[in-house]
């Protein structure tokens, strides 16, 4: 009834909307953040490529969450990072490191508190959902959900190399989706921010009387 006390920030919120960019061009700076799952982290890097060939001017980096030890083969190759032209962040052992995300136009990635900080501060986010935790958030806020098969933690499996491929496609089209609808979504995700705040605000006051 009154949302996640994270979506909320008080600096923004009263005027709170979707911070809009041609997302089919026009993005100059780009956040993926990491999987926390150990059986996804190898999907960091054909993520990366990915939009990298799909942006190939704007600024990329590579967000970690958790620390850089667990990064997958590719991403442990200096190569790989000059050729795709990629940034790196660790932000982990500090919230302050989550302000890297305040420059970006587009968050993309699988860590649910990147893809809430962002949306509390109306940047366009989209979250590659590894558990429920993201499921609820975007069910909440009326953003569609893009899930990883098999989801959860509990399966213990790696999405098959072939369906990397799918996985992409599902988050090209919905990224052109978005564009096409004039991030409707969001606007509306933003409008939903803005009114649990209300009845948090509500819920919290009356325990003054």
């Amino acid at each position: 009834m009154t949302g996640c006390p994270a979506w909320y920030d008080l600096d923004v919120i009263e005027g709170l909307h979707v911070d809009k960019k041609q997302i089919k061009s026009d993005v100059s700076n780009i956040c993926i953040s990491d999987a926390a799952f150990k059986s996804h982290k190898w999907m960091l890097a054909p993520l990366a490529v990915h939009l990298r060939r799909k942006y190939p001017k704007a600024k990329i980096r590579l967000i970690f969450h958790r620390g850089i030890k667990d990064r997958g083969k590719a991403l442990r190759n200096p190569l790989f990072w000059e050729k795709y032209q990629l940034g790196c962040k660790d932000i982990s052992g500090s919230t302050e490191g989550f302000s890297v995300y305040d420059a970006c136009d587009l968050h993309i990635g699988f860590r649910v508190h990147a893809h809430i900080y962002s949306l509390s501060r109306g940047k366009i986010s989209v979250l590659i959902n590894e558990d429920a935790r993201g499921n609820g958030v975007n069910e909440a806020l009326g953003i569609q959900n893009i899930c990883l098969p098999p989801q959860g933690k509990l399966s213990g499996k790696v999405l098959p190399r072939k369906n990397m491929q799918v996985l992409l496609k599902a988050v090209d089209d919905y990224l052109d989706y978005l564009c096409d609808t004039d991030y409707l979504q969001y606007e509306n995700a933003c409008m939903n921010i803005r009114h649990y705040y209300e009845k948090m605000r509500e819920f919290v006051q009356g325990f003054e009387h």
